[in-house]
């Protein structure tokens, strides 16, 4: 019998088809490494929205948070990220915004 931990059996109750877990995964993987990962964070970023801070914000709930942030930390995420003058070049910045996001309660961080 299995040990009860709040998780269905079966992973298509609590995996989504459209690769958001892996892309999760390698993202954290590169940041385990030696390489730059705000290179390859922006990389995707570029690739996959609109460079707005909107944008960066939704992607980073979706493919490295995994959950929706409330008010208050999206708030403070775009107050990190410079606002109206947000860059996606400002490396500082997204180095911050990165480790505020690692930084989140592990609800957030599935």
């Amino acid at each position: 019998m299995p040990i009860p931990t709040g998780y269905k059996e079966t992973g298509h109750e609590w995996l989504n088809s459209s690769f958001q877990l892996l892309q999760r995964l390698y993202l954290n993987n590169n940041f385990s490494k030696d390489y730059n990962s705000i290179d390859y964070y922006i990389k995707l970023i570029q690739e996959n929205t609109d460079s707005s801070l909107e944008s960066f914000i939704e992607f980073s709930e979706d493919y490295l948070i995994g959950d929706k942030l409330s008010e208050e930390e999206k708030t403070e995420l775009s107050t990190i990220l410079g606002g109206d003058d947000f860059d996606l070049e400002n490396y500082d910045k997204i180095g911050e915004a990165l480790r505020f996001i690692q930084d989140l309660p592990k609800a957030h961080l599935n």
